[in-house]
């Protein structure tokens, strides 16, 4: 879990407490077919981002709020490949910027992708991707475990498919029928040009 300094806070929604951003997880394949966590309509994206926070007005760090009942809240935002590539140079990182400008989510009480797996966390799942180029992706294929040229792969660093094992999924997003705009680029299977939406998800953790 890479440490997110400063003090950065978030609620509402369906979150009943407020929860401090505490790190980030990025999740990739090896391949483009896979590596998200998530699945929507049984489709995995090949990356995805996790944002954590843990619970502030129960808990004092993350580590006492990771097993707790309501301990901790994480957004997850999908990574799409797009066929253009769009390379500029940061002096910093501002978390505005990585995450999707929307505010349609679906959400469940799931567990921890990595030990101990406690099912003390919401998920937020929001219902845009990321862009990224098929170049940013193999970049990130080339990171190792270990500072070392036969050290492995930090791809596929995914935990595998769950069934939802009777969990309520709930959402704010409108399922109405919609026109389906051009603009819209990056909202969930507009690599299926019939314009699908979040429809069902197959849940990870």
């Amino acid at each position: 879990l890479a440490v997110i300094a400063g003090d950065i806070t978030f609620s509402g929604g369906p979150l009943s407490y407020t929860y401090r951003l505490s790190g980030f997880r990025v999740k990739f394949g090896s391949i483009s077919d896979r590596g998200s966590e998530h699945r929507v309509n049984s489709f995995a994206f090949p990356g995805e981002l996790q944002l954590y926070g843990y619970n502030i007005d129960l808990y004092k760090t993350f580590v006492e709020a990771a097993d707790k009942p309501n301990g901790l809240a994480a957004f997850a935002a999908m990574l799409q490949v797009r066929s253009l590539s769009n390379t500029f140079q940061l002096k910093g990182i501002e978390l505005q910027a990585l995450i999707p400008p929307i505010d349609e989510y679906m959400t469940y009480e799931g567990s921890l992708p990595f030990p101990s797996c406690a099912e003390t966390i919401t998920w937020i799942i929001l219902n845009m991707a990321i862009q990224v180029s098929e170049r940013e992706l193999k970049t990130l294929r080339q990171l190792r475990v270990e500072k070392t040229l036969w050290s492995a792969s930090m791809a596929d660093n995914f935990r595998p498919v769950n069934a939802l094992n009777n969990r309520s999924v709930r959402t704010n997003i409108n399922f109405f029928p919609k026109v389906c705009k051009r603009a819209h680029t990056s909202l969930f299977h507009l690599n299926d040009p019939r314009c699908r939406f979040f429809t069902h998800v197959i849940l990870a953790n």
